[in-house]
């Protein structure tokens, strides 16, 4: 038994060593300068209806077709904006000719790009009822021509829920939801067309699907619910949760630690391990790691506790409403994704009512990865261009 012990140890230290040697033999990631070469960046910012004024990058490419592009739950618009050749969705676009908009939620971005965040009382309603509004009509205003709106994640959530027309009214202090169908079929006219990359319109996992076991087990349901009990008792100049943020920080300081990590399969629940470059995962969490509100952490988990995405009350159901989508629609996913591809179909593209829509499931690439894994450049993005000029074009 002690020889046993001894070899297990020795392996162990064996195998630690190694990780350590090849952490720090190899050269560390550095940003490329010239990934953005020749495309005009510049500072957008709009005001939304309860006075929050959103900032974003925007590459200009006057006369092209206007699209939105708004983040994942734990990140910024920048997620779009790596400084890597091959993995910048933003730029890829801009380059096609499309004038981009980089869109941060409230309170999210990097200087000059730093969106206000209010109180931090903001839920993922908020994002739906006041931001997307206000930068689709905005963008419409200012260059003339309907945007495409391309969500990752929760981005696309909030696609889905700005076109099923839900608007938040004030009473007695606080904010309610309220629906309206004609204002839904107003909104799925004031797009051109929406891309929803790896959006969940539910949360749900079919018998055998990828880390379905471990998104429906015991512990982890245990764990989010002592979460959402600790983020309900923050008191209230205490609702920004910054712990990501400060991963972020641990990334600019202590690069290694990320570029060793990178790979591991823990973080099956981001991307695909075996898709991404360590150096790519590690510049985009030096910048794309952002602040979260308490109530939009609670809401997001509270879906993914009861399989059904509502309203921060519970009131109203988003996923039971998705056939009020009616805009031009193609949705991407990947068979490695945590999300699940076949949620995505089922609860999203066969729910939708759009006439013109299309589904996309790409092998080997996970939840984060669709922007930023290996091979995007030309796997994914074409994929998009391929079909907005598609769709743009009738």
């Amino acid at each position: 038994m002690k020889d046993r012990f001894r070899k297990a140890m020795g392996l162990a230290l064996l195998g630690q060593a190694a990780l350590v040697y090849y952490v720090h033999s190899r050269p560390l990631p550095v940003a490329d300068p010239d990934v953005a070469e020749g495309v005009d960046a510049q500072l957008w910012s709009f005001t939304t209806e309860d006075g929050v004024t959103l900032r974003g990058k925007r590459y200009a490419q006057p006369g092209g077709h206007p699209i939105i592009l708004a983040h994942g739950i734990t990140g910024n618009g920048l997620e779009f904006d790596i400084p890597v050749k091959g993995h910048n969705l933003a730029v890829y676009l801009a380059r096609q000719g499309y004038d981009v908009y980089l869109y941060s939620t409230r309170g999210g971005g990097r200087e000059p790009y730093i969106a206000d965040a209010d109180n931090w009382g903001h839920t993922m309603d908020h994002f739906a009822a006041f931001d997307a509004p206000a930068l689709i009509e905005g963008i419409a205003q200012e260059t003339g021509k309907k945007p495409v709106w391309l969500g990752h994640s929760m981005g696309g959530m909030i696609l889905y829920m700005y076109l099923q027309g839900t608007t938040l009214q004030e009473q007695n202090g606080r904010y309610r939801m309220v629906t309206d169908p004609e204002l839904a079929e107003r909104r799925n006219q004031s797009i051109a067309a929406g891309v929803a990359m790896a959006s969940p319109a539910a949360f749900w996992w079919p018998v055998g699907a990828p880390y379905g076991s471990i998104m429906t087990s015991a512990p982890l349901r245990m764990g989010i619910q002592g979460l959402v009990k600790l983020l309900r008792n923050l008191p209230p100049d205490r609702q920004q949760v910054g712990l990501l943020r400060q991963l972020g920080r641990v990334a600019e300081f202590m690069p290694r630690l990320i570029v060793a990590s990178a790979t591991s399969p823990a973080m099956f629940i981001y991307y695909n391990p075996k898709n991404v470059d360590p150096d790519v995962v590690t510049l985009m969490a030096q910048s794309v790691l952002d602040n979260l509100s308490a109530k939009m952490t609670i809401q997001l988990l509270e879906d993914v506790l009861e399989g059904d995405c509502k309203d921060y009350d519970r009131e109203y159901s988003y996923t039971s409403n998705m056939d009020r989508v009616t805009a031009p629609m193609l949705f991407i996913t990947g068979d490695r994704d945590y999300v699940n591809c076949d949620q995505v179909r089922r609860y999203g593209f066969d729910a939708i009512r759009s006439e013109v829509k299309e589904f996309k499931c790409f092998e080997g690439f996970g939840h984060t990865d669709l922007v930023m894994g290996k091979n995007v450049e030309q796997k994914v993005y074409p994929t998009i261009v391929e079909w907005l000029q598609k769709v743009l074009a009738s």
